[in-house]
């Protein structure tokens, strides 16, 4: 019985100092607790109002990002317009925005339509589909539907007044 009582006392003494050196200043366990996460990206997309139409019948969008880090921002942008003569026209672009902290950061992207048909002056909705970006440790996605004024390419920029 006395050897049992000696490994009990001599298991617990091993037990209490590993508990002392973990908890010790300066020991491994404390400068774990003590690192820092990154802090997870936020990004944020903007589409102006006013978005013309080229004279190959394309859209003209122009806009901003704004992010917490400096970052590649990818935005995939879908236009749709209903037209009288055509039931619905569709396009979607692709464009890679450079993106650094502390003021809106410009993009500009012209969204070619799908099949035979072209944009036309009149409403459209705009539609950011997708705008990720990705920084240490986190990524961000944001999403963004708009109703524009596709103007015509030699009209000046001027807000209608909307339904």
């Amino acid at each position: 019985m006395r050897s049992q009582t000696k490994f009990r006392f001599i298991g617990l003494a091993i037990v209490i100092s590993l508990l002392l050196i973990t908890l010790a200043p300066g020991s491994v366990a404390q400068a774990r607790s003590r690192r820092q996460l990154p802090q997870p990206i936020e990004i944020g997309v903007t589409v102006s109002g006013n978005a013309h139409q080229t004279p190959e019948g394309q859209v003209s969008l122009h806009g901003t990002v704004t992010c917490s880090e400096s970052t590649d921002v990818n935005l995939v942008i879908r236009v749709t317009q209903e037209q009288a003569e055509n039931p619905l026209v569709r396009g979607l672009e692709r464009v890679t925005v450079a993106c650094s902290p502390g003021a809106p950061v410009p993009y500009s992207i012209i969204v070619s339509p799908v099949g035979f048909a072209t944009f036309a002056r009149g409403f459209a909705y705009v539609d950011v589909v997708r705008a990720t970006a990705c920084g240490e440790g986190s990524c961000d996605v944001v999403l963004l539907s708009k109703r524009v004024w596709v103007r015509h390419h030699t009209e000046p920029v001027v807000q209608p007044v909307q339904p």
